[in-house]
């Protein structure tokens, strides 16, 4: 996860996600296109997230020219899908809670007490506040046995937690979670087995 204070800090060489304190947003830079996430709303219920959206941007001089290092300014220059000569913005909206931000972990509770029954949002708030031990991966299964087992299925320690429950607050479809023995369960499916002690 990269983080910077300013939207100034960001190039068009830079790729993936970069979230800008300053601005709170979260730029997205692809080869081939580019998404500005408004983080202000990130991980609150009931609420959305505008995002801008130029695709093919690297191909036009004058996208590249447009945007210019105006990540936070094209959020609130648009509103709606337009044109603009020979690039097309999309506008969107995106559920609030679907949206990690490093800026916003203040508002993910931590646990007071066990819960009698562990869920999703359980485990997420126990990962982001810390209040967990040994959390580790028991294997990731795929197609690919060589792969698989080249990398002995992905075992052993999950060192970023908060990249860990990032991955399935923003994508939760599969996931689910049980309790034995003390131990929590946290998989998805049948195929990404991974488990922590509670710390509570």
């Amino acid at each position: 996860m990269k983080t910077v204070e300013t939207q100034a800090e960001i190039s068009a060489n830079d790729h993936g996600r970069i979230y800008v304190h300053q601005e709170n947003i979260r730029v997205w830079q692809g080869s081939d296109s580019i998404m500005i996430l408004d983080l202000r709303n990130a991980m609150l219920r009931g609420q959305t997230c505008k995002e801008v959206t130029i695709r093919d941007w690297k191909e036009s001089c004058a996208a590249v020219n447009y945007v210019g290092g105006r990540y936070a300014e094209m959020l609130a220059e648009h509103s709606e899908n337009s044109e603009s000569g020979s690039f097309a913005i999309y506008v969107s909206e995106v559920p609030a809670m679907r949206v990690f931000s490093p800026f916003a972990l203040n508002r993910v509770n931590p646990l007071k007490a066990k819960p009698a029954k562990w869920t999703i949002p359980h485990v997420l708030r126990a990962l982001f506040n810390g209040q967990f031990e040994d959390l580790k991966c028991n294997g990731v299964y795929s197609d690919d046995y060589a792969f698989d087992n080249a990398v002995n299925y992905q075992k052993g320690a999950i060192k970023n937690a908060i990249d860990f429950a990032q991955g399935i607050l923003e994508s939760p479809s599969g996931w689910w979670t049980s309790e034995r023995e003390g131990i929590v369960h946290i998989c998805c499916h049948s195929f990404d087995s991974n488990e922590f002690r509670p710390a509570i």
